[in-house]
């Protein structure tokens, strides 16, 4: 269950981030260059973009957050397997320091 769990994260990172660079390739093209997903966003909020632009934005920003929220999912799946599978190593992992959510060992 892990490791196929930890595939599908990979694709659907992939897959997200082929919408983002879809969403950067049409700011470009509207003449917003070096437009990220939340400078996309932030011309979306103020009206910034034609209207046929700004219905595509939304359908891929709708496909965005649903990759974001499946992504969520996959990692707090991942987390529960490891930690079942792998209870002390993945303790010891977390532990160090730039791997785990602390900067320092858990003593």
């Amino acid at each position: 269950m892990l490791r196929l769990a930890c595939r599908l994260r990979v694709k659907v990172a992939m897959d997200r981030s082929r919408v983002a660079n879809r969403v950067r390739k049409l700011m470009d093209v509207c003449g917003h260059p070096n437009s990220g997903v939340r400078k996309a966003r932030k011309l979306l909020e103020e009206g910034c973009l034609p209207a046929l632009v700004e219905a595509q934005v939304r359908l891929l920003f709708a496909l965005y957050d649903e990759y974001s929220k499946v992504l969520g999912e996959l990692d707090r799946l991942i987390f529960r397997e490891a930690k079942r599978l792998y209870g002390r190593e993945y303790e010891l992992l977390q532990s160090v320091p730039g791997v785990g959510s602390t900067s320092f060992p858990a003593s």
